[in-house]
């Protein structure tokens, strides 16, 4: 069997290698973007971080990045997980001073409205940046619709935010991206109680304060945060937070019964479910 080829059947023949030929080429590179307005709108929009690989043509380092991590197999198939964004420090300088770029190669990690949550300076191998890619949180919507309400400085939103950041920051397995996450849920969380003139928000963020020290495996301290406190246990939603954070120190510090004695008095379903997780 053969097939002869005219010169339309050539052309269309051509058409369909290049096709195939440029799919394969796009499989297998990051699509790296140069706008980091437009990579705001697509978090956004997706409920991806940003990643931002701030480099330069005559840098080594970084094209020996580029060639062992970012074109590496294992972190193609991650690519997903993030919105690519390659900034040249020498083009774009003003975005580089932004980030604070003094060395490079460096890597970012943003919330959709830009704002630094982890990063890491310096490459000499990719194992470090797969670990922290493979832990990246996705969907993230709830987390970004609260950031967005942080260009009004209104402390509901940055107490909401810091809410946010804690429970993502409770999802992650590495450890550094989750104390990344955590401390920014901290800096969120004491805007809110600092600015606010409501006295529920100023104790509601002083509680999720001490509800992170819980995230972060420091039960003794989240205690000591309570027993110090004064609360109040009037208001069911503050009542609420108090016996689900010491409930949340007896598990940690394997004290069955007081954790079974706190957690009895949680009324709110959204915090039992999370005492259960």
């Amino acid at each position: 069997m053969y097939i002869v080829l005219n010169y339309n059947n050539m052309k269309k023949l051509l058409f369909l290698t290049l096709f195939s030929l440029l799919s394969i080429s796009l499989s297998a590179q990051i699509l790296w973007k140069d706008n980091l307005s437009q990579a705001k709108n697509l978090s956004l929009i997706s409920g991806k971080l940003i990643l931002l690989d701030f480099y330069a043509d005559w840098c080594g380092p970084c094209k020996l990045m580029d060639r062992e991590l970012w074109s590496s197999p294992e972190m193609k198939l991650l690519t997903d997980l993030f919105i690519p964004v390659r900034v040249s420090v020498d083009f774009n300088r003003e975005t580089a001073l932004d980030y604070d770029v003094n060395v490079i190669p460096k890597v970012v990690l943003a919330l959709c409205n830009g704002e630094m949550v982890w990063e890491m300076t310096g490459f000499s191998t990719s194992s470090d940046y797969i670990k922290v890619m493979k832990s990246l949180p996705v969907n993230l919507h709830r987390l970004f619709a609260q950031v967005v309400a942080l260009s009004t400085k209104d402390p509901d939103a940055y107490l909401k935010t810091g809410i946010e950041l804690q429970k993502t920051g409770k999802t992650i397995s590495d450890k550094g991206l989750k104390e990344s996450f955590l401390s920014l849920a901290q800096q969120k969380l004491r805007f809110a109680e600092k600015q606010t003139k409501n006295p529920k928000i100023k104790q509601q963020a002083q509680l999720y304060s001490i509800l992170v020290d819980v995230t972060n495996g420091s039960f003794k301290k989240a205690q000591k945060g309570i027993e110090k406190g004064t609360f109040y246990q009037d208001d069911p939603d503050i009542a609420d937070l108090v016996h689900f954070i010491l409930a949340g120190c007896y598990k940690g510090l394997k004290d069955d019964q007081n954790y079974e004695k706190e957690k009895v008095l949680v009324k709110n379903a959204e915090l039992l479910t999370q005492l259960n997780e």
